[in-house]
This record gives C-alpha cells, structure tokens and sequence, in this order.
C-alpha cells in the first residue's frame, strides 16, 4: 500500500516541481519549447496524427478511445518534461563548488581523458581532474524527492489512523 501511495504522490510532486519551475523560468521554458517544438515537428505530428487515428477506431470500439487521447498527450507532456529539463535544470557552476555524485551536462575533454555525463555521477577523482582544467562546467541538476517518502508516510499513517486502508484499497 504504501508504494501505491509512493508512486501516486510521487507523480503528484514532480509534476508540480515541473509546473513550479516551468512558471519560476517561464521565458526560459518558452524559449526551449519552441526549440523542442521545432527540432522533433515532424515525429511530433507523426504521432498526433496517429492518436487521432486511434481516437477515430474508438466510434467503433470505445476502448481506442481513450487510448487514442493517451497517445495524442504524451508528445506534449513529453516537449514540456524536456522543455522544463533543458531550461530549468541546469547550472552552470564553479568547480570549486562541486560536489561528488553531480551529473554533468555534457562530456569533458581532459588531455586524453574523457569525463562521460552519465547517471552514476563524478567521483572524486573525477571532481580533481575537472578542477585543474577548467572553471566552470554545466551541470543538470534534479527535483529533490525526498519529500515523497515523508508525504506518503503521513498518508499511510492518516489512512490506518481513520481506518480507511480497507476501504480504499
């Protein structure tokens, strides 16, 4: 039960981080949308296209209908997600404030080296490297989710509290 309330409220949470920075940068967030927009137009249309093809079947089935609304919404919920991501989460930083486990935005050249943007993060070896060569780097930063464990911890206890786990679940 509570990874059903985890995941529920972790959708809740980061699409209202989402919203919150897309609002706090919105010059920004236009700016890379309309970028988006115009880089994938064509695959864009290509699948709005098809959702309302699917939508369409859905007078003689109704099970494509909504199906064909999913996948008419999903290139736009997929250019803002890339939009706010590209306009909001990264930073560029000084390196003498980075911190071990940072993503970095794109790969770094050191001599012979390269230093690969991957999800693992820098290590410190990493971190002294990069700090010889260069000043400043770009780095993606993400939302905090934390406060998601906490959230649906509360609610799990709420729900046993009033006695309501049995009847929602």
């Amino acid at each position: 039960m509570f990874l059903l309330i985890f995941f529920i409220f972790g959708v809740i949470y980061s699409f209202g981080a989402n919203i919150f920075l897309s609002i706090k940068n919105f010059y920004k967030f236009k700016k890379e949308f309309s970028k988006q927009f115009s880089k994938k137009r064509r695959l864009f249309l290509s699948v709005l296209s098809f959702g309302i093809i699917v939508m369409l079947f859905g007078f003689y089935e109704k099970l494509f209908f909504p199906f064909g609304i999913l996948i008419f919404v999903l290139p736009y919920l997929y250019l803002y997600a890339k939009s706010v991501d590209e306009s909001c989460m990264i930073k560029k930083i000084q390196t003498s404030k980075l911190t071990e486990g940072d993503w970095l935005y794109h790969d770094l050249k050191i001599g012979k080296k390269i230093i690969k943007a991957n999800w693992d993060g820098l290590t410190k070896k990493n971190i002294s490297l990069i700090k010889k060569r260069y000043n400043f780097v770009r780095i993606r930063q993400g939302i905090p989710f934390a406060p998601t464990f906490l959230i649906s911890f509360i609610i799990l206890c709420i729900l046993y509290f009033l006695g309501l786990e049995k009847f929602i679940f």
